[in-house]
């Protein structure tokens, strides 16, 4: 079965003398070794952008985004497990009076982008939020709370940035290629 991959990281296939893959599914772009697409030649992989809507079901597109991914499959479901944190959080927190709308009645958005480069992959998950500062180390409450002590613990390293423009928390995992 052929196997194709697109520069936005995703690998697709299909299912040989029943259809011929000439776009990615995730992207559109013509995907590399495909007979429409662009050459078999190696190019870095694009990162994948997803914008969700801040409501509950995020975390699930975003792990289904991180599902796409040419990766091992116990490196995939920890990065599942630290883009479902980080969504989850940024659900909860987004935008004013913590709420999934904003003042004006529009949607809140959560950016979310994976990049996979150098056996690491960085994740980042922005929202338009006032944001946070770094504890020095993340705390346990008893309703909750424990989602950046899982990001702290799984990855190789995190942080937060915040501007005026919102707040992003990222983080990195060593993660080199499925063979």
């Amino acid at each position: 079965m052929p196997y194709y991959r697109c520069r936005c990281g995703v690998m697709t296939y299909s299912a040989a003398g029943y259809s011929t893959v000439g776009a990615c599914p995730a992207c559109s772009a013509p995907l590399i070794g495909s007979p429409n697409g662009r050459s078999s030649r190696a190019q870095p992989p694009l990162p994948v952008r997803r914008t969700l809507a801040a409501r509950p079901h995020s975390p699930a597109e975003a792990r289904r985004a991180v599902d796409l991914l040419a990766l091992p499959i116990q490196i995939r479901e920890t990065l599942m497990l630290l883009v479902s944190e980080l969504v989850t959080n940024s659900v909860r927190h987004a935008g004013n009076g913590n709420t999934a709308y904003d003042p004006a009645g529009l949607e809140e958005t959560i950016d979310l982008t994976l990049t996979h480069a150098d056996d690491e992959v960085h994740v980042a998950v922005h929202d338009r939020g006032p944001g946070f500062s770094l504890p020095p180390r993340p705390e346990r409450h008893p309703e909750g709370g424990r989602g950046l002590a899982v990001v702290a613990s799984l990855a190789k390293a995190w942080g937060v940035d915040c501007d005026d423009e919102g707040c992003t928390v990222w983080c990195t995992l060593d993660a080199p290629e499925a063979a």
